[in-house]
């Protein structure tokens, strides 16, 4: 029986190999995503950590067998533990580097010492791949595009060795909550996973990095976030990572994952380590770094009821750290923003309205990095200005504010009740 040309043109080039751990719900959804590279005969290696849910039941009912065979193109491999690394004899190490607050300190009892090894287990999963260019993906990622006679063109034209991509975090109910992009399509002849979390794709010893980048109809991942167990306590693993490899990055994510989890003073000096030691570090993360470091500050002063002086220190250093995030991105309203808030809070509307204005003056979007997009470009600071107005006594100008509001956001009900506002008028 003779092949079929036009199926044989745009047979895959490159394997999908995934990481995976009790991801019985999300992995139909990628499944389904992937029905032409499948059809065109494309492989997935699917490497499972442990599941104790119907994950295993649900690969196999979706057509995976356990195999090693490369001619297998749909197959799985169940690891159970082998990544899993114990970090207890580094905690006293980590203490003394990163935390200056008693409280905050790391222990046994507040903090599992045994992380999982991503970088470990993506290199491996890669490893089991037949095609010498792999995409590395997550179980709760579906692809939006995925143009495969394109991806083949620049992977037989030989001039790449990696390339980046849309990728899109959507929040539960599927909106969109920020924008960035990813490089995990790569040649393992010349890169390979590189640190314990916030892993990424770097070039191997001796190889310079051949970046494409790939408009968003031909590769873009939507990214359904959710707690995995794995991610559920990494924080000594991004530790670790920044003793190593103290890059810009690392500092970067450690300090603002510090302040998500409420290690605030210790937030605040290694955001402070970062913006110092790196002025040349991307402008998107300086300015997060900045609106981070503010926010921690911001969330001790609340703290200090007791201690005014020292509460009032804390919401003066967040504010000068808000300043100067407007300094490092122009592009970004996070900094005008929370500035506006906080006066608005104050009651002091004659600040807010100034700096929320600024805000909604920003139109572009900085494509390589959009941070929440729901906060600052949905309906909130519109909500915030025509009522900042309206207390201020200029009803007009709150009405035309208003007005905008309900034309942008027409479903929101939150913005068309305050129609009583302007009766009248």
């Amino acid at each position: 029986m003779s092949r079929n040309p036009a199926l044989h043109l745009v047979h895959p080039l490159f394997s999908i190999s995934v990481i995976c751990k009790n991801e019985e719900n999300s992995i139909p959804n990628l499944h389904a995503s992937l029905k032409e590279y499948i059809e065109l005969g494309g492989e997935i290696v699917i490497i499972d950590t442990g599941s104790t849910d119907k994950t295993i039941e649900v690969i196999q009912r979706l057509g995976y067998v356990c195999s090693g065979k490369f001619s297998d193109k749909l197959r799985y491999q169940e690891v159970g533990s082998k990544f899993i690394i114990d970090l207890g004899s580094e905690i006293d190490i980590i203490n003394k580097e990163f935390i200056i607050s008693p409280n905050e300190k790391f222990t046994p009892e507040n903090t599992k010492l045994k992380v999982f090894d991503f970088c470990a287990a993506r290199k491996y999963a890669g490893s089991c791949c037949k095609n010498k260019w792999v995409l590395s993906i997550d179980c709760d990622e579906v692809f939006s595009a995925l143009d495969i006679k394109s991806i083949n063109a620049i992977i037989e034209s030989n001039e790449f060795t990696q390339c980046s991509f849309t990728f899109r975090y959507r929040d539960s109910n599927g909106h969109i909550s920020s924008i960035t992009s990813r490089d995990k399509l790569y040649n393992r002849d010349f890169a390979d996973w590189k640190w314990l979390v916030h892993e990424q794709v770097k070039p191997l010893e001796g190889c310079s990095q051949k970046l494409a980048n790939l408009s968003e109809d031909i590769l873009a991942l939507d990214h359904y976030q959710h707690e995995a167990d794995h991610r559920s306590n990494y924080l000594l693993s991004m530790c670790v990572d920044v003793m190593k490899d103290p890059n810009d990055q690392h500092i970067f994510w450690l300090g603002r994952e510090l302040h998500n989890r409420g290690y605030h003073h210790s937030a605040c000096k290694l955001l402070n380590r970062y913006l110092k030691e790196y002025p040349n570090a991307w402008s998107a993360e300086r300015c997060l770094a900045a609106v981070y470091m503010g926010d921690a500050h911001m969330d001790i002063s609340k703290q200090l009821f007791e201690d005014d002086t020292l509460r009032k220190y804390h919401e003066v250093k967040a504010l000068k750290s808000y300043f100067a995030g407007t300094v490092y991105e122009g592009t970004f309203r996070e900094p005008w923003l929370r500035l506006g808030y906080h006066y608005v809070s104050k009651s002091q509307h004659d600040l807010g309205v100034t700096f929320i204005t600024t805000a909604i003056n920003i139109q572009t979007l900085n494509q390589n990095y959009v941070n929440d997009i729901n906060y600052c470009y949905g309906s909130q600071p519109y909500m915030k200005l025509y009522i900042s107005l309206y207390a201020l006594g200029n009803k007009v100008a709150a009405h035309e504010v208003w007005k905008k509001a309900v034309s942008l956001f027409p479903k929101d009900g939150s913005i068309t009740d305050h129609e009583l506002l302007f009766v009248g008028m």
